[in-house]
């Protein structure tokens, strides 16, 4: 097994070798054709010292991926999202349930990009993508009212597109930073309503109202204060 297993890891490092070879001597942006990214702002603002009392960061997308184009263009894609559960005691002292209060999201995109090269390091690349997001919100414990728990419940839904500009710093041929600015025009839907709970025995129960509908659209501009870790495979 261990003759096996040296072979094997031999025969990789060899084809490794001979891919990187090959790739250096090919001038096109880029060398592999997958790329992974991780955003990696947090831990590189644990680096930095210019502004100690910066606001808490929360990246949109956690994952990104590119699939490079032998004509010095991207196919992009990301995905992100959070999950939080809490669970609180019910102010009813007589009530043995738990409130909770729950979120979930999923956000994604797809897109198109080129690249153009700046410099031996620096790259350029400007494109669309295509977004899109869900999300649940549920919170048991909005309030108290003649004699009811009020919960509310939300649903959001967000779909959009965004022309994108940003850099891409080469550290090696495997490894670089990117950052990005975009400007999104979104169409958002959310759907709302309150639910209640008798805090007391003897308490009828009540129906949902207040439903709430609402349909907008709206546009934001993000602005490249982040950096994206990114590694060809």
């Amino acid at each position: 097994m261990t003759k096996t297993i040296l072979l094997f890891l031999s025969t990789l490092s060899y084809q490794l070798g001979m891919t990187q070879n090959s790739h250096q001597k090919n001038d096109s942006f880029s060398y592999h054709r997958h790329e992974l990214g991780l955003d990696g702002t947090n831990f590189i603002k644990q680096f930095l010292t210019l502004n100690n009392q910066s606001q808490a960061y929360n990246p949109k997308y956690y994952l990104t991926y590119r699939f490079h184009f032998k004509n010095e263009s991207n196919l992009r894609a990301a995905i992100g999202g959070t999950y939080r559960k809490e669970n609180t005691k019910s102010p009813n002292s007589s009530d043995p349930n738990r409130a909770q209060d729950f979120e979930k999201s999923l956000d994604f995109r797809i897109g198109y990009e080129l690249n153009k090269k700046l410099s031996r390091r620096w790259n350029v690349f400007y494109g669309l993508d295509l977004r899109s997001s869900v999300s649940h919100l549920k919170n048991d414990a909005t309030g108290q009212i003649n004699g009811y728990q009020r919960g509310t419940k939300t649903d959001i839904k967000q779909t959009g597109v965004a022309p994108l500009l940003g850099f891409k710093l080469e550290i090696n041929n495997r490894v670089s930073l990117t950052t990005e600015a975009s400007l999104v025009i979104n169409y958002h839907e959310e759907f709302s309503y309150f639910y209640y709970k008798p805090l007391f025995n003897g308490v009828p129960t009540r129906p949902d109202d207040n439903k709430k509908d609402t349909y907008n659209w709206y546009s934001s501009f993000n602005q490249p204060l982040f950096i994206i870790l990114v590694i060809d495979l």
